[in-house]
């Protein structure tokens, strides 16, 4: 994911970031992505968000709790970092 809006200071971007999560974890656990792409199937899976503006409190927590309840129960990896040089 690639996300080089503002997030703002009350979650702004968290419904857009929710329903992006939540289509990708879908594809995942319900066997999409190995009948897509059954090269992949079996390996490790890594979601990763790649944003240009640094992220609020809530928007930290947020994919705390995500990781926590949501990828690591099901062995997903989570990485996120800034977009350098833009």
């Amino acid at each position: 994911m690639v996300e080089e809006r503002e997030w703002g200071l009350r979650g702004e971007l968290l419904i857009d970031l929710q329903a992006k999560l939540n289509a990708y974890l879908a594809f995942v656990l319900d066997g999409q992505l190995a009948d897509h792409y059954p090269q992949y199937a079996g390996k490790g899976i890594r979601f990763a968000l790649h944003h240009q503006f640094e992220l609020g409190q809530m928007d930290v927590e947020f994919l705390a709790r995500v990781k926590r309840e949501h990828l690591d129960p099901e062995g997903i990896d989570w990485e996120q970092r800034p977009i350098r040089g833009r």
